[in-house]
């Protein structure tokens, strides 16, 4: 599921930006708003049939909303910086402030739907690792069968 919501942020926040809302989303308020909707629509049309039955319409839309709220407040201050810095030719500044940019929308993905998930009263595997990891296999048996495979 999460990779899943990975591959939805890469298409709402790259596939479906064309050139137009990529190069005017730093000056112009209207055109920043349309790929932040865009972005919206590709995670309700991804997810609203595969979200959990515990998670509800109204708690659903909230963590639309949210990360609506998000990407726009993200994409309004990091999309200043990347124009400022293309135009000033400084191309390793302005890819470091796309990885900004990325590691932003991934860490809201990511801590909205562990709100979501942990308000509907259920706990999410990624936060859970440590728990996972003795039930299933101990990490240092993990370790040991790795190391045996590659030496």
């Amino acid at each position: 599921m999460v990779y899943y919501l990975f591959l939805l942020h890469w298409v709402g926040d790259f596939v479906l930006q064309h050139r137009w809302l990529a190069t005017n989303k730093s000056h112009n308020r209207w055109a920043l708003m349309l790929h932040c909707l865009i972005y919206s629509a590709t995670l309700v049309g991804g997810l609203y049939w595969l979200r959990p039955e515990y998670i509800t319409l109204p708690e659903f839309g909230l963590f639309i909303f949210f990360n609506l709220c998000a990407h726009y407040l993200t994409d309004s201050i990091t999309s200043k910086m990347t124009a400022y810095l293309y135009s000033k030719q400084q191309f390793y500044l302005f890819f470091v402030v796309i990885g900004l940019d990325q590691l932003i929308h991934i860490s809201t993905l990511l801590l909205s739907c562990q709100f979501i998930i942990e308000r509907a009263g259920h706990k999410w595997l990624i936060w859970n690792m440590r728990n996972c990891r003795k039930r299933v296999i101990p990490y240092s048996v993990f370790i040991r069968s790795v190391s045996k495979m590659v030496w």
